[in-house]
C-alpha cells in the first residue's frame, strides 16, 4: 500500500503555465502545393516510339512480367494504328503483318498452340454489335476487327 504525504511544504510551488498563442500573418505569396508522382517501381525509362508503315517489327515477350507484356500490347496497336492511317491498309493484312514479326512465346504461340480453325477465326473476325450482328461501314461493308481480336487473345494467354 501507498502513502501519501500530504504535507505540501516538500513541494516547491510550481508558476502557473503560460499559453504562447500561435499568430497568422497572411501571407502575400500564393502557396502552392507540389504533387510529386508515386514511385512506381518502374526500373525502364519511359521512351517514346515512332511506327511507319513501311516496316515490320519484331514482338518477343519472352521473360516480360505483366506490366512490360501490356506495353507490349499497346505498341502494337500503336503500329497497327500507324499501318492503317499511313497506308490504308486493312485489318486483317495489319494483323498478319503484326504477325510476321512475332518471334519466340509469341511465334510458338501462333504456330504450335493454335490449330488453324483458331488462327483463321481470329484473322477473319468482324465488328459486331452486342446482339452478335456484323457492323457495318457506310457502303455496306463489313467491319474487320482481326487486330483487336489478336491482341486481345494475347493479354488473355498471357
Amino acid at each position: 500500500m501507498l502513502k501519501v504525504n500530504s504535507d505540501s511544504s516538500e513541494y516547491p510551488e510550481s508558476p502557473k503555465p503560460k499559453i504562447n498563442k500561435i499568430e497568422w500573418f497572411p501571407s502575400h505569396q500564393t502557396l502552392v502545393q507540389i504533387i510529386h508522382a508515386p514511385d512506381l517501381g518502374i526500373s525502364k525509362p519511359i521512351s517514346q516510339s515512332r511506327y511507319n508503315a513501311s516496316s515490320i517489327y519484331e514482338w518477343n515477350i519472352n521473360g516480360l512480367i505483366e506490366y512490360d507484356i501490356l506495353n507490349i500490347l499497346q505498341q502494337m496497336t500503336m503500329t497497327a494504328n500507324a499501318y492503317k492511317t499511313q497506308m490504308g491498309t486493312h485489318d486483317k493484312t495489319i494483323a498478319e503483318l503484326l504477325i510476321a514479326g512475332f518471334s519466340g512465346q509469341l511465334k510458338g504461340w501462333w504456330d504450335y498452340y493454335l490449330n488453324e480453325q483458331e488462327r483463321e477465326l481470329i484473322l477473319n473476325s468482324y465488328k459486331t454489335d452486342k446482339d452478335g450482328t456484323i457492323i457495318l461501314d457506310d457502303e455496306g461493308n463489313s467491319l474487320q476487327d482481326a487486330v483487336a481480336t489478336l491482341i486481345l487473345t494475347i493479354s488473355y494467354i498471357s
